[in-house]
């Protein structure tokens, strides 16, 4: 049986898929009250969340309309675009999800390949009277690879693994118990 890279690839996808289920499992043994001050999703509205996606170009109405068809299967409903005002008065978030090749110059034919999300919000601080924009990861260990470049068939996978982590998190720590 000889290495390739679909096979890589495939237990990559697995083992992603058993963190999810080992993650999800662990956060519902963690009281709401401990789980709540460890995530930037709790209490999050997303009605109030714009969706935000660095893809290639050729793919990106394709990729949106993926996320934002999972979003709403899930009952969440992010905007293209949300009021600048309300994103600086701190009542606004952008999930930004990154799914991003760049060629590599000293080795032809392979990319520096990036997945990473995050929400970002204008988070206000008393010591020094102003708000700054905070980023916290979201479903992403801002992985980077070097791999060929990336087809639409890989995108759409590592978008729907991104979009089920980020939906799954918000559930447990925005659930009622």
């Amino acid at each position: 049986m000889g290495f390739s890279l679909h096979n890589l690839e495939m237990g990559i996808s697995m083992y992603k898929s058993y963190l999810l289920l080992v993650l999800t499992l662990m956060l519902w043994s963690i009281p709401s009250e401990s789980l709540a001050l460890r995530s930037a999703m709790t209490g999050v509205n997303f009605d109030d969340v714009e969706l935000t996606l660095l893809v290639p170009p050729a793919y990106y109405e394709q990729l949106y309309d993926r996320a934002i068809e999972a979003f709403a299967k899930a009952g969440l409903r992010p905007k293209r675009e949300i009021d600048r005002t309300i994103l600086q008065e701190g009542k606004g978030y952008i999930l930004f999800i990154e799914l991003w090749a760049k060629s590599i110059e000293t080795c032809p034919g392979h990319y520096r390949y990036e997945q990473t999300a995050e929400l970002q919000e204008w988070v206000y601080f008393d010591r020094i009277g102003e708000r700054l924009l905070m980023s916290s990861p979201m479903g992403s260990d801002n992985s980077l690879v070097v791999t060929a470049k990336p087809d639409l068939t890989r995108l759409q996978r590592d978008l729907d693994d991104l979009l089920a982590v980020i939906i799954q998190h918000y559930r447990v720590v925005n659930m009622e118990r």
